[in-house]
């Protein structure tokens, strides 16, 4: 529950970076503490934020780098920070934010996946593709997240390897991520996944079978089972299935 507590906190959070800035305007002076009026201005709603930002000119942008970096600050305002300074400095914060994702603090290493995947979405891909392993689950699931997004197909091996990897798993217990992972490669199906697809329905967590049983019947478009059958039921019928046609070289 506290990791979902949290994760809900960072998914709020992220959505900072979809607010859309306004066109910088004369920049304010003569302000005695620069670093004191961006903290005040990362607390504002988005729009009003990323206007005062602009407002203050160059000299935030110096300071919310300093901010991003700065743990004395806590989580929220360090996230806000950082997106706020990507979203003023465009490609030019790529460096500040791969310095994000190679960050102590998981919370950071997030932030940095959600705004590369604004800033530069192949960046965000390549750096998915390293962080799906990462110590953090909310950031592993946040990598498999960029990779759905940007249907990054050559992850596809990747991600099969990854759903049956133990970091996935708490003991004998399927983590959530795994979930995000059946989903993306549903969307990513090709033709030669079925026995793939199948073998997800013998899995032990029940969540992973409703976009296993989806994927399957896109992929040989058959259909097993009544719309009020249950999830169990029509999996068992897809077995018996493959069973009936497991030596045929075509299903």
């Amino acid at each position: 529950m506290k990791n979902l507590i949290i994760f809900l906190t960072v998914v709020f959070c992220s959505t900072a970076f979809s607010a859309v800035a306004k066109k910088n305007e004369t920049p304010v002076k003569d302000f005695d503490n620069v670093v004191a009026t961006t903290v005040e201005a990362l607390k504002l709603p988005g729009d009003s934020r990323m206007e005062f930002l602009a407002k203050l000119g160059p000299k935030a942008y110096k300071e919310l780098m300093t901010v991003a970096f700065d743990s004395n600050y806590g989580m929220k305002v360090q996230w806000r920070a950082l997106t706020a300074m990507a979203m003023l400095g465009k490609a030019n914060a790529i460096p500040e934010v791969e310095r994000a994702l190679q960050h102590k603090d998981w919370y950071l290493r997030n932030a940095g996946l959600v705004v590369m995947n604004e800033v530069k979405p192949s960046k965000a891909r390549e750096w998915a593709k390293k962080l799906i392993a990462d110590p953090s689950l909310i950031v592993r699931t946040e990598a498999v997240g960029v990779l759905r997004k940007n249907r990054d197909l050559s992850a596809r091996k990747l991600l099969w390897e990854r759903l049956y990897d133990k970091q996935n798993f708490r003991g004998t217990q399927s983590l959530w991520v795994r979930r995000h992972i059946v989903e993306t490669l549903g969307e990513m199906k090709t033709k030669g996944d079925e026995m793939k697809f199948l073998k997800v329905l013998d899995d032990k967590d029940k969540s992973l079978h409703p976009a296993a049983l989806s994927a399957l019947e896109a992929l040989t478009q058959k259909h097993f089972g009544e719309p009020h059958d249950s999830v169990n039921q029509k999996a068992k019928l897809w077995r018996k299935f493959f069973a009936n046609n497991k030596n045929k070289t075509r299903i």
